[in-house]
Parts: structure tokens; sequence; C-alpha cells
């Protein structure tokens, strides 16, 4: 962060643009998606977006979040009725992202399939996986509420940025490691 941001400053704007950007909106479903890759590399992970990339069927996001497990994300973000249920086809987007993760990389690898969506029902049509998670509006609440106080947390005055030790503190307080982020931000399909 240091080498991308010149002062707490341009990283406090950068954030509150960034979290802006992730919002329900079905005019910025591009900038929301580009928001999830940026927010993953800010956080520490590998990220990218294979649907931009490559145009051949993969997720609008992929995270690393470690060298075994991925987070295979499909974002609908350009819902915003909670009432309206996961329906069948967006479920089925989900399994062919997680197809397409499984043709590309070998090996023990273990992905949390990760849906945002305003709502955490699935349709009766719809065959989530077990390996499905959904981010739904109270989820992405919680998760920007979280990169907000992470933002702040790893700032030193307005000047300088806290020392290096407390951005994995201040990671692991918020649950923005690896090993808490899909726990914490994301809940099972009902």
């Amino acid at each position: 962060m240091r080498g991308r941001f010149i002062d707490p400053n341009a990283l406090v704007l950068w954030a509150k643009a960034l979290l802006a950007d992730l919002s329900w909106d079905p005019d910025k479903t591009d900038k929301f998606e580009a928001a999830m890759q940026d927010l993953g590399h800010f956080l520490g992970f590998g990220s990218q977006r294979p649907d931009k990339s490559y145009k051949d069927g993969g997720p609008d996001n992929l995270w690393a979040l470690s060298s075994i497990r991925f987070a295979v994300i499909e974002c609908k973000s350009g819902l915003d009725d909670p009432a309206k249920p996961i329906s069948k086809d967006f479920c089925n987007q989900l399994l062919g992202s997680e197809s397409w993760f499984k043709t590309r990389y070998e090996g023990n690898l273990v992905t949390d399939l990760i849906l945002i969506h305003p709502s955490s029902k699935f349709g009766p049509a719809a065959s989530p996986a077990g390996n499905m998670r959904v981010m739904d509006i109270v989820s992405l609440q919680k998760l920007k509420v979280a990169v907000d106080g992470f933002v702040k947390a790893i700032l030193f005055g307005d000047t300088t940025f806290a020392p290096a030790p407390k951005f994995a503190e201040a990671l692991v307080h918020f649950g923005l490691d690896a090993s808490h982020i899909v726990a914490r931000y994301t809940v099972a399909p009902t």
C-alpha cells in the first residue's frame, strides 16, 4: 500500500470511492466487479476478473485466498430486491464458473463459491452446492463497514501509515484475512 498511496489521505479517498462502487445498481455492475477485484488486491489476495479478461465463461471475480484456496465469485449487483430469491440460472452460472476453474487449475484446491445477491434464499428450482455461500445485502454492508474500519486502523495520524505488523493485526481483527473473510461476510444459502 505504501507503494500505491503517497499518503494516508490518498488511501482514504480511494477507499471511499471503492466502497461507493460496491453498491446495488443495475447501471454500475462493471464498477462493482472492478471494485471487488481492487478489494481483493487491497486485502492481499491474488485477484482477477476472468470473465472480463478471457471472455470464456469464467467467474466475475476470482480471489486466491491462499495457494490452495480460491473464492469463485459471481456478482449480481444489478439487482436490489432482497425479496427476489436466487434463480436456477444464477445458481447454474456459479456452478459453471466452478467448472471453469477446475478445468484451468490442477491440484488439490479448495473453492468457496460466492454469489453476491441481495437475497440468500434460493428459489425452488435452484440447486446450491455444498460449498456455495451468499453475500447478501446485510453481508455486503458488514463487509463495507469492516473495510472502512480496517482503513482507519492502518492509519497513524494524517501523514503516515501504521507499522506493518498493525496491518496484519487489523486484517484479522476485522475478519478480512483469508481465514475469516468468507465465513464472516457471506451466509449459507437458505
